[in-house]
């Protein structure tokens, strides 16, 4: 099975790998062409843990045959930024100095028992710049309140990088199923919290 779009969180890897499906993580530009990248599994990983292989199958970057190349630029520079896994790609919120990677936030938000869906955006700040936004849909019959998805991710990750702010809806997608975060982006970027 292949998924693509934003990487699925490992708990959801976790439950598809014990439903019994192999699930090859992709990436394409639907808008343009379509599959582009894979995590090519390697069987070195085999002996990892559940949850590592699942952090590591959440990732993509191989080119498919075909193709000829792949390159991840700088959004500013527009300088090729280094194959180190470990550089951050313009998915990320800048808040007081510090990189935030919306996808390893969302990661534990979606290990909150409660929560059926997440996305994470930058939401501006008069004084950090930004801070993390959870958009959050609850499983049918949950309930959870902002204070207790915040007190779960301050648990489980730095301070800084807990979300202020926990919004409860229906995350907005394509026809696809692709949550569309510059719709999320938008919906804050007028609201800017002056006290954090």
């Amino acid at each position: 099975m292949i998924t693509a779009a934003a990487p699925p969180p490992p708990q959801v890897l976790l439950k598809m790998k014990e439903l019994g499906f192999n699930v090859t993580h992709g990436y394409g530009l639907t808008e343009t062409y379509g599959p582009a990248t894979v995590c090519a599994w390697k069987p070195e990983w085999n002996s990892l843990s559940p949850d590592e292989q699942a952090k590591i199958q959440a990732r993509q970057g191989v080119h498919h045959i075909g193709l000829e190349d792949v390159d991840v630029k700088d959004s500013e520079s527009m300088k090729s930024v280094p194959p180190d896994a470990k550089t951050m790609g313009e998915d990320i919120i800048i808040s007081g100095g510090e990189n935030i990677s919306t996808i390893e936030v969302e990661s534990v938000i979606f290990s909150h028992p409660s929560v059926l869906e997440a996305a994470v955006v930058g939401r501006p700040d008069d004084h950090w710049g930004e801070t993390p936004c959870a958009f959050v849909k609850l499983k049918d019959g949950s309930n959870a309140s902002a204070n207790e998805i915040i007190k779960h991710c301050r648990d489980r990750l730095p301070h800084y990088m807990a979300p202020r702010t926990v919004i409860f809806d229906d995350l907005p997608k394509t026809s696809t199923g692709k949550t569309q975060k510059f719709v999320l982006r938008q919906s804050q970027s007028h609201r800017k919290c002056s006290k954090s």
